[in-house]
């Protein structure tokens, strides 16, 4: 990894998709959801999603997530693969 950028959903909202794609992300974690287009890409949650060139992860809230050992699980197992990390 050589870059890491960080968005938050209100420098998102109001912005197309094909602004998104500008960012040229290959990995993308989305927590909670947010206003905008990238909710359309078909993600499970807690599941790697590859389109193309990009990997989605998509998770619930980071609220939603810390009181939940269940997801918090769910979470850790899925940054496992799509950052290809082995035990």
């Amino acid at each position: 990894m050589s870059d890491i950028g960080l968005l938050s959903s209100e420098e998102l909202e109001g912005r197309s998709l094909e602004d998104f794609n500008e960012i040229g992300a290959h990995k993308i974690i989305r927590f909670g959801r947010i206003k905008h287009p990238i909710n359309a890409t078909p993600a499970p949650e807690y599941q790697v999603y590859s389109d193309e060139e990009t990997e989605f992860l998509f998770a619930d809230a980071l609220t939603v997530i810390k009181d939940d050992n269940s997801l918090k699980r769910k979470l850790w197992g899925a940054l496992q693969v799509l950052f290809h990390v082995t035990k």
